[in-house]
């Protein structure tokens, strides 16, 4: 995922199965990352993979987590990023949702009109969040039966995800109401 953060050189982000969060500055790619964050255990079927996404108003990176990292310091779920003065990254918070588990894989969050949105993978869950606080505003609960591997997608003001069931839900996107699903 690329994003300039304001007085930062223009930086890249990736997940590597190996559990770490890589940050580079994009113009000095070949001299290795600028940071590594290690986000979860490794394992050979570590469901960290993926994207991250970057709400440029709230200068925020979000990264979805497969498992705990076993040391107390990242948590399955959804986790927050800012970048700081020296342009690394520090956690701002962090929301336990779904399962804990590597075989998981949760779908890239996707950050719009202030609220974050990640699927579960397996759980089968949405989760809409505060993107400034990590705040559950509302989640699917078990109205989807099947896992959910997409990243959710927001079209005009409304919440799209399509699931393991063969089905696509739209809900509002600041509200829990299920609008349709097809």
């Amino acid at each position: 995922m690329l994003f300039q953060p304001p007085g930062c050189p223009p930086q890249l982000a990736v997940e590597n199965k190996s559990g770490r969060l890589f940050i580079y500055n994009r113009d000095a790619i070949g001299s290795g990352p600028m940071q590594v964050i290690m986000i979860t255990q490794y394992a050979h079927d570590n469901g960290f993979i993926g994207d991250v996404a970057y709400d440029p108003v709230l200068n925020q990176i979000y990264v979805s987590n497969p498992q705990d990292d076993g040391v107390g310091t990242y948590f399955h779920g959804l986790i927050a990023f800012a970048p700081q003065a020296d342009c690394t990254l520090a956690l701002v918070w962090q929301q336990q949702v779904g399962l804990n588990d590597p075989d998981s894989v949760p779908a890239p969050p996707i950050a719009a009109n202030g609220a974050v949105y990640v699927a579960t993978g397996l759980g089968g869950q949405v989760f809409a969040m505060d993107a400034t606080s990590g705040q559950v505003l509302w989640s699917s609960g078990s109205l989807i039966s099947q896992p959910i591997y997409a990243a959710p997608t927001v079209v005009n003001g409304q919440l799209f995800v399509a699931t393991y069931d063969n089905n696509i839900y739209a809900f509002g996107s600041v509200t829990p109401g299920l609008i349709s699903r097809k």
